[in-house]
């Protein structure tokens, strides 16, 4: 007996109802109700210069930290949209990690990622001058390179239970066809957003069941290994894709628009 009134149980019930936790009058669980996120959590820095850079010596700056990774920003901004959503990632026993963990649990289920020996959590540094321009970027992911298909499907009883699947390019290529298999085979919704252009030859040739792609102009040049040229080339970018067996695409260049 947890001395809960015969109205607040109705309103628990409805709450979880409308979340689609509970299916129908009989109150059975919907097992497939989750948004998992699979990819990287980093800690971002920029250093912004007081002068213009000086190399082999020291810079006076202002720095900042923020929260990043692609999956984990996807993830924090569903779960402030009340979603229901875990984040599927990797992490050093560090303070880095302690840090992605505190801003982002208020949001996002963190029991899916895991914690490595002898690896850093993932940070991405940038130096940024007067004007605005970036110098110099350090980046260190190494850790998502163990991001293998044997780490993900220690949780294939619970990612074949997904709502919808999203995943970004910080996977490697093998692990991002696993996945895509994995959404084939049990009728999963499933987004991919690229990372870079350096990144797209983690992207198989075969796409079908990709649900939506969010790609800007670059990746697609470096995945096609085209020049856009002009706007009917841009266009084209998008015949292309759907080619591949994708059914949604959108495509940013930034303030020049989008494309769906």
């Amino acid at each position: 007996d947890l001395g809960l009134t015969r109205s607040t149980v109705a309103t628990i019930i409805s709450g979880l109802t409308q979340k689609k936790h509970l299916l129908g009058g009989a109150y059975v669980i919907n097992r497939a109700s989750g948004i998992y996120c699979i990819g990287a959590m980093n800690v971002d820095r920029k250093f912004n210069l007081f002068d213009n850079i000086a190399y082999q010596t020291s810079n006076p700056s202002v720095s900042t930290v923020n929260v990043g990774g692609v999956a984990r920003n996807i993830a924090e901004n569903l779960g402030r949209l009340d979603m229901d959503v875990s984040l599927f990632s990797l992490g050093g026993h560090d303070q880095d990690y302690h840090f992605v963990k505190r801003e982002t649990e208020p949001y996002v289920n963190m029991q899916h990622t895991t914690q490595l020996n002898g690896l850093a959590t993932g940070t991405y540094n940038a130096v940024i001058d007067p004007a605005g321009e970036m110098q110099l970027a350090v980046a260190d992911m190494q850790i998502y390179d163990e991001m293998t298909v044997e780490w993900l499907s220690n949780f294939q009883s619970i990612l074949q239970e997904a709502r919808l699947l999203v995943i970004d390019l910080n996977l490697p290529r093998e692990t991002v066809e696993y996945t895509l298999t994995l959404a084939r085979q049990f009728k999963i919704d499933i987004f991919v957003i690229p990372v870079s252009g350096p990144k797209m030859d983690r992207l198989p040739e075969d796409l079908s069941g990709v649900t939506w792609l969010i790609v800007n102009q670059d990746e697609s040049e470096a995945y096609f290994d085209v020049s856009v040229e002009t706007e009917e080339d841009f266009e084209g970018l998008v015949d292309r894709w759907l080619a591949t067996g994708v059914q949604n695409v959108v495509i940013t260049r930034g303030a020049k628009g989008s494309i769906y």
